[in-house]
């Protein structure tokens, strides 16, 4: 598979993934709690890797690379909100 394939049929992905979870919720009820614990860090993996278009299998090494890390830091706890806050102060209050 490369990429261009995965980005082609990136939606049926996606309605096959929300399929399965539909699935899995209705027959095993049982376990729903559990399973939900498994919700928002593969949530998170996946839109870490949809936004930053990192393929999965090399994500570990993306980790560990500095230079990716302190990008990814710069922007999301520097930059956003800094624009977030002067958003904020320019816009009015009532929408």
């Amino acid at each position: 598979m490369t990429r261009i394939w995965l980005e082609k049929y990136q939606v049926l992905f996606y309605l096959a993934a929300i399929a399965a979870g539909l699935f899995t919720g209705t027959v095993y009820e049982d376990q729903v709690s559990f399973l939900e614990h498994l919700l928002r860090p593969v949530l998170g993996i996946h839109l870490y890797a949809t936004f930053t278009q990192v393929l999965l299998g090399r994500l570990s090494s993306a980790i560990r690379g500095g230079k990716f890390l302190a990008a990814a830091f710069t922007g999301n706890f520097l930059v956003v909100p800094i624009v977030a806050w002067g958003l904020v102060n320019i816009l009015p209050d009532d929408p």
